[in-house]
Formats: C-alpha cells, structure tokens, sequence
C-alpha cells in the first residue's frame, strides 16, 4: 500500500490501542464513580432535611413569638373590659377579645405541628447522617482497592497517547479529518480490511458490511497511494495482512478443468462453504443495499442467514436493516438473473424456520464459465 495508507493503518492501530486502554480504565474505575454517585446523593439528601429542619425550626420560633404577642392582647383587652363604660364598649372589647382567642388557637394547633414535623426531621437527618458516613467510607475504600490498578492503566494511557498523536501529526489533515468523523461515527473502527470472497478470482468485499467490492480494489491498494472508501458504510478499505497477492490474485483452474472434462457441463463456482459465487454475491449485494437504505431509521440492524436448500449449505450472517427488506431484495435479484434456488432467509439463531421463500420464475441453474 501506498504511504499514506501506510500511515493511516498505523495511526488506526496506535487508536484502537489507546482506545482499548481508555475503556479498560473506564471498566475500572466504574464501581468507584458508581459509589462516589451514592455517596453524592447521600449528602445532597441530608442537605435537603437539614436545610428543611432549619426552616420548619425558624417558622415555630416566629410563631411562638406570635402567640406571646397575642397572649399579651388579650391581657390588655380583658383590662380593658373590666373598666368599659357601658354595655357597648363592653361588647366590643367581648368580640376582639374572642377573635384573639380563636386566633391564638390556629397558631397554637400550626405549632404543634410544626413541632411533630421538627421532631420527624431530626430523626431523619440522624439516619442520613449515618447512611452518608457509610457511602462515602465504601467509595474512599472502593478507590483505594483500586488505586494500584488504576495508576498502572493510566500510565499506559499515558504512554500511547504520545504514540497516537505522532501518529496522526504523520496523515495529511484532509484524510485526518476524515478518519476522525469516521473514527467518532463506529467508535474508533474507520478503517475495515477487504476480504477475498471465495479465493479463486478477483472478488472482494468489505468485511465490515459485506458490500462487494469493485474488481480493481486490491491491485489500487497495492500500488497506487490512493484512499478508497467502502460505497456501502463508507469506512476506509486496506489490504490485511494475511491477504498476499497469491492468495488476492491467483487463479486455480486446474481443478475445474478437470471436473469439467469429466462432467462435461461447466462447473458451478462455490465459495467456502460450498454456496455458489453468484448467489454469494447477490446476497451480499443484497446485504449491504438493506443496512445503506435503512441507516437512517431508528431500529437497530438485525444479523440474517440464508439456507441454500438445495445444497444444504449456509451463508451468512449478513447485517441488513430488517429480515423482510433484504428476502425482499434477494427474492428481486434472483428473479432477475434467473436463478432458480429454493432458500430461506432467517435470523441468526432462530429455531423456527419461517416459509420457504421460491423465486417467482424458476429458471435453470445460472451457472458461470471458469476463465481458461
């Protein structure tokens, strides 16, 4: 690869690294911020009771002033209904001085209130009091259990961090800002390895979407410095290591050509797992169509098979956005291209096969010539 693929699989690597001890760190130190929260939510709720106790204890004293002061009216009014002049003055001073009465009463009941509130709250800020104690003692214990261990991952954070920025400082900053938007949007994967799709021809794809790849893919990675993105999720494509150019490129043909002088008929090319090439690349096709379409919806991506019935053979799993979309598409393509294969389309790990799904136009099997 050319180098500034070069330098981005290294700046890639040194990430993943650095993002790998980063969430290491992060596993750690969970139960200590878990605890410290409790212990933070302790305290603030014995803040809230004494603050509220505080203010319950300063409306009783108000209201105890208050009833001295009514007591001392009402003292005054009966002098001066001892020494009224005439029935009328009398009645009058009758009437304040039971207004007053029935005032102080009110305020007498409210303060007995207040006081059984008073006594509720200092019993509930000793028990917080005492819970607070608790959990701020778990959380300093918590985090000296793990202070070694913290301190170890740390330091290794601090070691790769220096080794990912030199490493990004060596990638022109228009592809630095690309794999940093990549890097953000799938959580430090921005770069994805192509994988050779059946060994013995020039096919590849994307092997974090399955979107099958244009034929020159390889050979443009190999010898031009050119950054080549996957159409379907739009991660940067790179050749990986245990992809060597014999195994990329060479074609076997020794084989077919003898199965096709026996047989006279032309053999059917089969990946792997024994699934025909071109029904491989249908559904691969078909895959990465259904997770591209449905990126913007809000249901999460579901893993598929497909059981080839005829051969008895597997292939998958697939990421697509729903099973119904992609059998949709799949039952389209093969309609298309006149394939005629019984299958079914399933999720991963389903124990109930749904219904055998059957092109709508059977046709011969479409089988494809092997190059000389």
């Amino acid at each position: 690869m050319g180098p500034t693929n070069q330098r981005l699989l290294h700046l890639y690597k040194a990430d993943l690294n650095l993002r790998k001890a980063e969430d290491d760190l992060d596993k750690a130190t969970r139960g200590v911020r878990v605890q410290k929260k409790r212990a933070e939510l302790a305290r603030q709720h014995l803040e809230e009771t004494h603050a509220s106790l505080q203010r319950i204890t300063a409306k009783q004293m108000e209201m105890e002033g208050d009833l001295k002061y009514r007591d001392e009216h009402i003292e005054h009014l009966r002098l001066q209904q001892q020494e009224a002049k005439n029935h009328r003055q009398y009645q009058a001073l009758l009437q304040q001085l039971n207004t007053q009465k029935s005032e102080r009463e009110r305020v007498e009941e409210e303060g007995l209130s207040q006081t059984s509130q008073i006594d509720a709250l200092k019993a509930q800020e000793v028990e917080q009091q005492e819970a607070a104690k608790v959990e701020a003692e778990k959380a300093t214990q918590l985090e000296a259990e793990i202070e070694g261990r913290t301190a170890e991952l740390q330091a290794v954070i601090d070691e790769l961090r220096p080794k990912r920025d030199a490493a990004a400082a060596e990638v022109p900053p228009d592809v630095l800002a690309t794999y940093e938007r990549l890097a953000e949007n799938y959580d430090g994967e921005a770069l994805a390895p192509i994988g050779h799709i059946d060994g013995k021809e020039e096919r590849y794809y994307c092997t974090a979407c399955n979107m099958e790849l244009v034929v020159d893919v390889y050979n443009r990675l190999k010898l031009r410095d050119e950054i080549i993105t996957c159409p379907g999720c739009g991660r940067i494509l790179y050749i990986p290591e245990d992809l060597t150019p014999e195994m990329a490129v060479r074609q076997k043909k020794t084989a077919k050509r003898a199965s096709r002088a026996k047989t006279g008929k032309k053999a059917v090319k089969r990946d792997r797992k024994g699934v025909p090439i071109k029904i491989k690349r249908i559904l691969t096709t078909a895959a990465a169509e259904s997770l591209h379409q449905g990126k913007d919806e809000t249901a999460e991506p579901v893993e598929v098979e497909v059981k080839i019935v005829k051969v008895e053979k597997i292939a998958g799993p697939f990421t697509v956005s729903t099973r119904d979309d992609f059998a949709a598409r799949v039952a389209s393509e093969f309609q298309a291209q006149d394939v005629d294969e019984v299958y079914v389309v399933r999720h991963v790990g389903e124990d109930i096969e749904p219904e055998v799904e059957v092109p709508a136009e059977p046709a011969a099997e479409a089988a494809e010539p092997v190059p000389a």
